[in-house]
């Protein structure tokens, strides 16, 4: 399986594996087009030889299943959209797994520069301590003040400690997400993020929301595999040899030949166990289909005003104060 074959998952990018998630979904996509190309495959042929004491005494037949249109177009049909179906959860996935880092980055950011603060008041803090006992020398303060400062100083440095564990906590637990090792600090942090553009309204103008068209194409494998259920109970195949050995015949040596087909007749087996198995799957994507849209739309809903009011808080923040 090459990247190229990957790629024709459903548009999906040929990264490599990532870690977590991103690898055993691409691994599912490698499955789904693994079985897109078994179900376009034509079966192999059979060769049956035998031997027998009535003449002619040799027989050579070879059997091809008939891939019939109504036999092959639902089952190619349902492996193809089964295909899709996995291209887009592995995009889907794979833009989840984007938006988690990005989201871990901007927080361990966030916590590092809140770690680098309290820092800094804790070296104002024991600065202020050692102003109090200087003071202290000349008598312009008592000892109540310096023994204050002195609390106010270990509290403050007891914070920064804690908010420095903080921080590198926040930085181990994002280089986990991006693929790299989480017992010592590689990566620096910079403080390089923009805001992103809007572009919700041009996904929904483009189509389908990804775990929408997902369902959507399972619900279709679905369906696909129905019909083939219900058309493989008929698959006829041809027979196609030649008997020799006949010394009846002026010609013993003479090859005959044998033609002939085969048809299963559903006498005892209408194979309704697997029709009813495949026709709940295909309810069950349906009902997962109109859940999924449900979920989507409501969870899609307040994101637009979600980036508007962020914007507005920061512009407010940013604003003198007289």
């Amino acid at each position: 399986m090459d990247a190229a074959d990957l790629a024709a998952v459903g548009g999906v990018h040929p990264d490599p594996p990532g870690p977590g998630l991103v690898g055993r979904r691409q691994a599912v996509a490698a499955e789904a087009l693994g079985a897109a190309k078994a179900a376009s495959a034509f079966p192999n042929p059979i060769v049956t030889g035998s031997y027998t004491k009535d003449p002619p005494n040799y027989h050579l037949v070879a059997e091809m299943p008939l891939d019939l249109p109504w036999l092959r177009s639902p089952r190619i049909g349902a492996a193809d959209a089964a295909r899709h179906a996995a291209g887009y959860q592995f995009a889907f996935d794979r833009a989840g797994i984007l938006f988690d880092v990005d989201t871990s980055y901007t927080r361990a950011l966030a916590t590092a520069m809140h770690a680098e603060l309290s820092r800094r008041t804790a070296d104002d803090a024991d600065s202020l301590l050692r102003i109090a006992r200087l003071r202290r020398e000349v008598g312009d303060v008592s000892e109540l003040d310096v023994r204050l400062a002195a609390v106010n100083a270990g509290q403050l440095r007891n914070a920064a400690v804690d908010d420095s564990l903080t921080a590198l906590g926040d930085l181990l637990s994002l280089q986990l997400q991006m693929g790299m090792g989480g017992d010592t600090a590689a990566i620096r942090l910079v403080d390089s993020l923009s805001a992103a553009d809007d572009t919700l309204g041009a996904v929904a103008r483009a189509g389908e929301y990804l775990p929408v068209a997902a369902a959507a194409a399972r619900l279709r494998s679905t369906e696909r595999a129905l019909s083939f259920t219900r058309a493989s109970r008929f698959a006829p195949s041809l027979q196609i040899g030649f008997d020799k050995g006949d010394p009846g015949s002026t010609a013993p040596e003479q090859l005959l030949p044998v033609i002939g087909f085969s048809l299963p007749f559903p006498i005892f087996n209408w194979n309704g166990g697997e029709i009813t198995r495949a026709a709940g799957e295909r309810d069950r994507a349906r009902a997962e289909l109109d859940l999924t849209r449900r979920e989507t739309n409501a969870a899609v809903a307040p994101a637009p005003r979600e980036p508007l009011a962020a914007r507005d808080s920061g512009r407010r923040s940013a604003e003198p104060r007289a």
